[in-house]
């Protein structure tokens, strides 16, 4: 259950966090966060919006974020960890936060890992004064998640339409291992039956299913000169992902263009194709 905090949460509350400071923080001398507890403990009452998250009245996890967005305290009780706290709570606060922001030292690998994972960005570094260690500072942008994710496997797109796609603002390329892949709300897999080794339903299936993704798969059509190899891959991988919208694309009705000119701009091709899909 997550609800907010109460006066008498506060001592368990401050506990967890001394506890995961002490742990996240150890190359921290322990008196920085024994001169900061008075400070942390208004924070938390005071300037933020804290909530509690309980499990037969066991205190499992808190966060406290400040109205603009900034999180000041996301904890959960180390002997609770790795089993989906954390995130099940991230993906609540992103529900009422348009932009979030977050320090978190660098040395704090776990932290930052978890955060990385989340669709956090690191924006800049800077030094803490009162301890001379570096904190990332880290965001969550609403906007960016609002952008379509075009997944893709392996080498299936080039560097060259990565770098020119960079700045786009209706989509995303992912490669689909790629944590964040699956961190946005619409989603576009571009399966090439030439080149699809590593691709699991399964991965896929959960992914959309825990994410709530509207989801759908862009292929094209083989062409006449394809191998049988190639055809039979295809319908392969139409049979497999039935359950998923499919928008297949035929090259050969594109007009005055050589199977040669339909080849080499094959991913010219799939990006203007994309761009209608990701609008719709």
């Amino acid at each position: 259950m997550l609800r907010k905090i109460r006066n008498e949460d506060i001592d368990d509350v401050m506990f967890l966090w001394r506890n995961g400071v002490y742990k996240s923080n150890f190359f921290i001398n322990s008196n920085y966060w024994s001169n900061n507890y008075d400070k942390m403990q208004d924070s938390i009452l005071c300037n933020a919006n804290t909530n509690v998250y309980l499990e037969n009245d066991t205190i499992k996890a808190f966060t406290s974020i400040k109205e603009d967005g900034e999180i000041k305290a996301f904890f959960v009780d180390e002997k609770y960890k790795r089993q989906g706290i954390g995130t099940m709570l991230m993906n609540n606060i992103k529900k009422e936060y348009k932009y979030l922001l977050v320090r978190v030292y660098e040395k704090n690998i776990s932290s930052v890992l978890f955060f990385k994972a989340m669709g956090f960005k690191k924006i800049s570094s800077e030094i803490n004064k009162d301890n001379n260690e570096i904190e990332y500072i880290m965001a969550w942008d609403d906007n960016e998640v609002q952008k379509t994710n075009i997944l893709y496997i392996n080498d299936t797109i080039s560097d060259k339409s990565l770098n020119d796609n960079k700045q786009n603002t209706k989509f995303n390329f992912c490669n689909i291992n790629d944590k964040r892949a699956f961190d946005c709300k619409k989603a576009i897999l571009y399966i090439d039956y030439n080149n699809y080794e590593g691709l699991s339903k399964s991965m896929i299936d959960y992914k959309v299913r825990y994410n709530d993704i509207d989801f759908k798969i862009f292929m094209f059509k083989p062409l006449i000169i394809e191998t049988r190899k190639n055809k039979e891959a295809f319908e392969k991988i139409i049979k497999t992902y039935k359950d998923y919208e499919i928008k297949l694309f035929d090259c050969s009705t594109l007009k005055d263009n050589t199977i040669y000119d339909i080849i080499k701009n094959k991913e010219k091709i799939l990006i203007e194709e994309i761009e209608k899909i990701s609008i719709v």
